[in-house]
C-alpha cells in the first residue's frame, strides 16, 4: 500500500486533462509545500519520488522511478527503483519525462519536451522574462486550457461544488482546501492532503465516499465542518474533468 504526500499550499491543475499520481505498494510520493502541477501530468512510484517546495511540472509531464522491465534474458523481471527528485524552485516544461535515477536541481528549468535520466544542475535555461510557466509554445492552446463559459456549464459547475461538498461531508479535511471539480480515488494506500491545498476543475470525491480520504481542518469547497488530521487508505490519485476511473 502506497502514500502520497500533500504538502501546504500544493495546486493540481487539472482543467484541461486529468492528473495522476500512483504510488505502488510501499512507495511514496511527496509533493513538497506550494508546488503546482498542471493537467496530465503523471507521478508513478514504485519507490520514491520527492518534489521539492515551490516546483512547477508543466502539462504531460512523466515521472517514473522504475522501468518497470530489464532488456534481455531477464526482461521479465522488474528492476530496483532508483530515486527521482526535483529540488526546490525547479521548473518542468510541458512534457517533460524524469526517468528512474534522474534530480533536477534547485531553481533549474527544464525545457519543453525534454528526457532527463541523471542530473539536471541550476544552471538550466532561464525561462523567458514575461512569459508565464506553462504558456509558451510548448503549452496547451487556450481553447484546449480555458473552461467553457456556457450558461449549461457554469450551472453543472455549480452542481459538481455542492456534490463535492455532499461527498465530502464526513471526511477530516485540511484548512482552507478547495475542492471544486471532479477527483477520484483507488483506496489501497495513504494520501494526506496538506492546508491551502487547491485542486482546479471541478472536483467529486466519489470514491472516496464514505470518506477514505483524510484531511486536516477544513475545507472551503461548500465549507464543510473541520475536523482533526488524519491519513487514509489509497495508492494513488487521479484529479480531472469527469475522469471515470481510480
Amino acid at each position: 500500500m502506497g502514500e502520497v504526500h500533500l504538502a501546504d499550499g500544493v495546486v493540481l491543475d487539472a482543467h484541461a486533462a486529468p492528473i495522476e499520481l500512483y504510488a505502488h505498494g510501499g512507495a511514496e510520493i511527496h509533493i513538497g509545500p506550494g508546488v503546482h502541477i498542471e493537467g496530465g501530468a503523471s507521478l508513478e512510484a514504485v519507490s520514491r519520488i520527492e518534489i521539492g517546495a515551490g516546483a512547477k511540472l508543466g502539462s504531460f509531464c512523466k515521472i517514473l522511478d522504475n522501468h518497470f522491465h530489464l532488456v534481455g534474458r531477464e526482461r521479465l523481471r522488474r528492476p530496483p527503483s532508483r530515486l527521482v527528485v526535483v529540488e526546490e524552485g525547479a521548473e518542468l516544461g510541458a512534457r517533460v519525462i524524469l526517468l528512474p535515477g534522474a534530480r533536477v536541481g534547485k531553481g533549474a528549468v527544464v525545457p519543453p519536451g525534454s528526457v532527463i535520466s541523471r542530473s539536471f544542475g541550476a544552471s538550466g535555461r532561464p525561462a523567458p522574462a514575461g512569459e508565464p510557466f506553462g504558456m509558451g509554445r510548448d503549452a496547451l492552446t487556450d481553447d484546449f486550457n480555458l473552461p467553457s463559459r456556457s450558461l449549461t456549464d457554469k450551472v453543472r459547475s455549480a452542481i459538481n461544488i455542492l456534490r463535492a461538498a455532499w461527498y465530502l461531508r464526513a471526511c477530516e479535511r485540511s484548512a482552507r482546501v478547495r475542492a471544486t471539480g471532479f477527483v477520484r480515488v483507488a483506496n489501497e494506500g495513504t494520501i494526506r492532503i496538506g492546508d491551502r491545498a487547491e485542486f482546479l476543475g471541478g472536483m467529486i470525491a466519489t470514491e472516496a465516499a464514505p470518506c477514505s480520504v483524510r484531511w486536516c481542518g477544513s475545507a472551503t469547497a461548500g465549507r464543510p465542518a473541520p475536523g482533526p488530521c488524519s491519513s487514509a487508505t489509497t495508492s494513488g490519485s487521479r484529479t480531472g474533468p469527469s475522469s471515470s476511473q481510480a
